[in-house]
């Protein structure tokens, strides 16, 4: 019984062998460029054929060294440097509310 829930913990869902949240980022950013690219130069789509496996072997590998590397993104994104506010005048930077 604990068996799946272990193993879901250990290796995260993979979208083609890597990381899925960053490989539909990749999709996304990549699909998006290659209609902008398209729509604005009436150009071919030949070099993002290229450059779709090209990124995502990047990602594959990436996220072979790190399997978590989609959490390490998403708490990368959430823990921004804030800014606090010393409401006692008092050297240095103090986290009264």
């Amino acid at each position: 019984m604990r068996e799946p829930i272990l193993k879901a913990v250990a290796v995260p869902f993979r979208l083609f062998w890597a990381p899925a949240e960053v490989a539909g980022a990749n999709m996304i950013v990549q699909f998006s460029l290659m209609l902008m690219w398209t729509g604005i130069t009436g150009r071919s789509i030949m070099p993002f054929v290229v450059t779709i496996p090209l990124a995502h072997a990047v990602i594959v590998a990436w996220g072979s060294k790190e399997p978590h590397l989609s959490n390490m993104l998403m708490s990368w994104g959430r823990s921004g440097a804030t800014s606090t506010k010393n409401i006692y005048h008092s050297k240095g930077t103090k986290f009264a509310p």
